[in-house]
This record gives structure tokens, sequence and C-alpha cells, in this order.
């Protein structure tokens, strides 16, 4: 009499088990992707300037995508009641949008000839391929899977502090950036060659309206994990930099000094000085000064010897010389730090090619020479002379 109740009870839409959904969440991919951690379990909110939401969860996650258990979907009809869910639409869309980003994404498998982690966000794609990944945050077996999580959170925090920087929304941008980062130098050329159009070992990007970034994480070069989101950060400013507004590179056309000054300015900002420099020669490299720059460029304004704006004007980012990289970056954090209002309207206008002169007084009613003047002015107001102390 009481299985025939229980029976009865199931029927009606009472199972215990499942509350009567007739579904139930999957213990696989619960197992191989659980649900992010709360604030209450110590989640790390802040790492280099950065504020990472402890409860960010991917767009798209290809370790659950692929569950055999549950197809994709993230649940499985309950064991012991017969109730038929309902259809949801929107899971319908949702499902059907997974599909089609996973079939996307397996065009790099089949490039690599194996299958590898991929994770989507709102505004970013990553492929992580590195499976002893030493970031503290990541602490389980799923090393690759638990790093693409981890890149895809800190990269969206990193576009909210661009699209500050940038006065952009959404709608400014062609499309998500594509971040790839490889522990094999030789899936990094291969990768690279294919997917950015140059072949490299270290890194390499691909600008424009639809950005890509593959990264080595090479121990010799990128000492630590905290290096690597340094690098990450680097490259991802110049990608979302050639992506907004227009889809042009600004690099390219004139502007590198808004291109590596910018790339340099997130650097000094979130990781307390500069490690990395864009299409670097041997011989160049050992010239590049790495480090803070405060110093350097306040005694070259005071003894005279710095460029004015004008003398950066009009080089793509690839013929600014190592002493040129840093005065770029010292006019950006001017700009950034006393004009936050008017950057956009500079980006726009460098990006659009337009004349300095122009740009300059659209944006903040200045000339090239007295924007000369006031960023000098803010050298000697706010940069030691002295080298700051790490």
């Amino acid at each position: 009499m009481i299985w025939i109740l229980l029976t009865l009870l199931v029927v009606a839409g009472d199972c215990r088990k499942c509350d009567g959904v007739g579904r139930l969440p999957c213990a696989t991919c619960e197992r191989a992707c659980p649900p992010p951690p709360t604030v209450e379990d110590g989640a790390e909110r802040e790492r280099d300037g950065l504020s990472v939401d402890p409860a960010f969860r991917p767009r798209h996650c290809s370790v659950r995508l692929r569950c055999a258990d549950c197809g994709g979907r993230g649940t499985v009809d309950c064991p012991r009641c017969d109730v038929e869910p309902p259809l949801d639409p929107g899971e319908v869309a949702r499902a059907a949008d997974a599909a089609r980003w996973l079939a996307e994404v397996e065009a790099v498998d089949r490039l690599m000839e194996r299958e590898l982690v991929h994770g989507a966000s709102e505004h970013f794609r990553v492929t992580f391929d590195v499976p002893r990944y030493d970031a503290k945050e990541v602490r389980s077996r799923y090393r690759s899977h638990d790093g693409m999580h981890l890149t895809l959170a800190r990269l969206e925090a990193f576009y909210e502090l661009f699209c500050d920087d940038l006065g952009a929304v959404d709608s400014d941008f062609f499309g998500w950036t594509h971040v790839l980062v490889w522990s094999s130098a030789g899936d990094q050329r291969l990768a690279s060659q294919q997917l950015t159009g140059q072949a490299s070992t270290t890194q390499s990007k691909l600008m424009g309206a639809k950005p890509v970034v593959s990264i080595h994480y090479d121990k010799s070069f990128l000492h630590e994990e905290i290096e690597l989101h340094q690098a990450l950060v680097h490259q991802t400013a110049h990608c979302l930099l050639s992506n907004v507004y227009d889809g042009v590179w600004p690099g390219n056309v004139g502007g590198g000094w808004v291109d590596a000054g910018l790339a340099h300015r997130y650097e000094v900002d979130l990781f307390d000085g500069v490690r990395h420099y864009c299409y670097v020669e041997a011989d160049t490299l050992r010239r590049f000064k790495f480090g803070r720059w405060e110093s350097s460029v306040r005694r070259a304004v005071d003894e005279d010897e710095a460029p004015s704006v004008l003398e950066l004007v009009g080089k793509q980012t690839a013929e600014l010389t190592p002493e040129q990289h840093m005065f770029a970056w010292s006019v950006c954090d001017f700009l950034l730090d006393e004009h936050p209002e008017s950057f956009p309207g500079v980006a726009r206008g460098v990006k659009a090619r337009q004349p300095l002169k122009d740009v300059l007084q659209e944006s903040l009613g200045l000339s090239p020479f007295e924007l000369d003047a006031r960023w000098k002015e803010f050298v000697q107001r706010t940069y030691s002379p002295k080298p700051r102390r790490r």
C-alpha cells in the first residue's frame, strides 16, 4: 500500500528528488565545472587592481557542452518520476546558440588535431591549453578548464575598465576578442600562423574587427602566472582599441602613440610597471627599459630633452623607439588623469586619421603646443625624479 501511495505522489508531480520538475542538475557537469564560489567562501574579488566578480560564470564552457551524460544541457531526467518537463523556449534558444559556438571553436581543435578547452563570456572567447597552471585561484585537477574560467573573469573585469576609459558600450565593438594561451611553443607557432597571420613562438595578434591574441606561456619569458595575466591585459588592450568604434587599428594609421601608450598605461596602473613591448627585434629589446618610467620621463622634461607631442604623432606602433614608448605612455597618462572625459574623443579622432590639431581642438580645446606645455607641467607636478622602489 505504501509503494502505491508513493507512486501516486510521484505521478502527481510531488517527487521529492526533483520537486516535481522532472529534471536534476547533471552531477558529471557539477564535478567537472562546479558552480562559482560565493563571497562567503572566500573568493578573491580583487587582483592587481581589477575587481573580479566572484560569481562569474562563462556564457559557454566546452567542458559542460561536451558532457556525455547530459549532452550539454546541464540537467538529466529524474530517475524517480515520469514527469515530462515543459518546453522552455529560452532553453532551446540557448542550446542552439551553444551548439553554434561549439561548432565554431572546434575549428581550432581540428587545426591542433586534438580536443581543447574553450570558453566564452559576453565579450571574449578563450582557448586555454595549459594543463600545469600555477594561479593560486586554480586548485582542481582540471587545470586548463579552471585557467580558462579565471582568464575569462579577468578579461571581463578589464573590459569594464577599458570601456570606462574609452566611453564605449557593447554596440561600439564589432565582436568578441579570441584569446588563446598555449603551454607549447610549437602549438603557439602553428596557432599564431593560422589564426593571426604572424608565425611566432611567443606572442602574436590579429587586429581590427575580429581580434585574436595568441600567447605562449613560456616560463623563460613569463616567469610566473601574474606575468601571463599582465601580458594578456597588454595585448588585449591593443585588440580592444583596434576593435572599438570602427575596427581600425590606430597603430597602423599613425596613431602608435595612443596604441602603445594606452597598453603601457594599463601595465603601470594595474601591475606597477611595464614588462611588455610589441614588435621587438633582438637589438631593440636589449635597449628597451622595463619597469616604472616616471623618473626617466621627469628627468627628460627637467633637462629639456623630452620630445614634443608633435614628434610622437604620425608614427606607427612598430616605428616608435623604446624612448618614444615611454613618452607615449606619459602623454596617455596625462590625458586619462587630467582629461578623462576627453580621451574617447582623442582616440576616435586618431583612429579616424584626423589631424592632431583638429582632434585636440575638438576634444580638449587646446592646440598641440598648449597640450605639450600642459603635459610637461603635469609631469613636473606629479612624477618624482627619483626612481620608485618596488
